[in-house]
């Protein structure tokens, strides 16, 4: 997920992905497809947390550099005075096949307490999410849906939780 910044000011310390989908149980109470169950079929919603996994799945991106080595992720679109685009991964999620997302956000843990708003655009990639990339030509190959979600903080204390909104269209 890609998330552009215009005047930020949340630092995450930590990204989780939830996913809220309903998936197929069948009347074998299992999830796997047979025909002549169909009509005994019934969904049950599921829960999915997702933490960035690895400290390459989390970069701050210039338009000269790539940063992994931070310890929190500025969500303020500025370094100082460089701009720049947070990119977070949530690799090996796994969902069924025939499953319906109807609820996805992201939650980020504040490490800093801020008096400013932070205002997120949040997209997803299309394709098949490659590993994110050590140069900044990486960043400008990839290919974004159109899809978007906004969302704006308010002021925010340090170690507090921050959700998106509902991001099931994005993704």
């Amino acid at each position: 997920m890609k998330h552009n910044k215009k005047k930020h000011y949340l630092t995450a310390l930590i990204a989780v992905i939830i996913l809220i989908s309903t998936v197929p149980i069948y009347a074998n109470g299992t999830s796997e497809n047979n025909a002549s169950q169909d009509k005994n079929l019934i969904r049950v919603k599921k829960k999915l947390k997702s933490m960035v996994s690895t400290k390459n799945d989390d970069v701050e991106v210039s338009s000269k550099a790539v940063n992994r080595t931070s310890t929190g992720r500025n969500l303020d679109g500025m370094v100082k005075t460089t701009p720049h685009t947070t990119y977070v991964r949530f690799n090996n999620v796994k969902l069924p096949e025939d499953a319906v997302i109807t609820k996805a956000y992201i939650a980020f843990t504040a490490r800093d307490a801020s008096s400013k708003p932070t205002e997120l655009t949040v997209q997803g990639e299309l394709g098949a999410g490659n590993a994110l990339g050590t140069s900044v030509s990486d960043y400008n190959k990839r290919n974004f849906s159109d899809a978007k979600a906004v969302m704006t903080t308010p002021a925010v204390s340090a170690n507090e939780v921050y959700n998106t909104g509902n991001l099931a269209d994005v993704i």
